[in-house]
């Protein structure tokens, strides 16, 4: 049965925790924690071409090494993911009176801007993504929220009351 096993670390120095995945054609095949020294070592993997490992870490970008193949019977050795540190996002949320929000949902979604035709109409394209893919907090009592681990790019923030939420009744008593 095949394995990997390598190490994890920032910006190619000081070995880091954090959680890595192993995707086989597009789905999760098996997940698990890095040691405190950064090292990892899976084992019991499907063999198969073109996996992906797939490094994540709440302060830092997300990162994937692609195109993986994990032959039977063998451990792929010596893998190293390099993470970048990501950007934090905060801001405030607050109401039509200046007041601040509580137990708001902020939300990134990925955003594309883009210009054409006549006039330079601009259009602007917010893509979403499947359940937990997408960079989340919730406004504490004074309204503020903290995004941290995003990526360069654009953006479209979305922000919604948690009472507002799709989820199951509450009942009362």
């Amino acid at each position: 049965i095949p394995g990997v096993n390598g190490s994890l670390s920032r910006g190619g120095e000081n070995p880091m925790a954090g959680i890595m995945r192993m995707f086989r054609r597009g789905r999760e095949a098996s997940a698990f924690r890095t040691l405190p020294d950064g090292t990892f070592k899976a084992s019991r993997l499907a063999p198969g071409d073109n996996q992906r490992l797939v490094a994540t870490h709440p302060e830092f970008e997300r990162t994937t090494l692609a195109g993986l193949s994990l032959p039977g019977g063998a451990t792929k050795s010596g893998l190293t993911v390099v993470m970048r540190r990501g950007a934090t996002v905060t801001g405030f949320v607050k109401d039509g009176n200046d007041q601040p929000v509580a137990d708001v949902e902020v939300e990134l979604g990925q955003s594309f801007s883009f210009r054409g035709g006549r006039g330079g109409m601009t259009s602007q394209i917010a893509l979403a993504g499947g359940p937990g893919s997408r960079p989340r907090a919730k406004t504490g009592g004074d309204g503020r929220f903290e995004i941290k681990g995003v990526a360069t790019g654009e953006y479209a923030l979305s922000a919604r009351r948690a009472a507002d939420l799709p989820g199951p009744p509450s009942t009362g008593s």
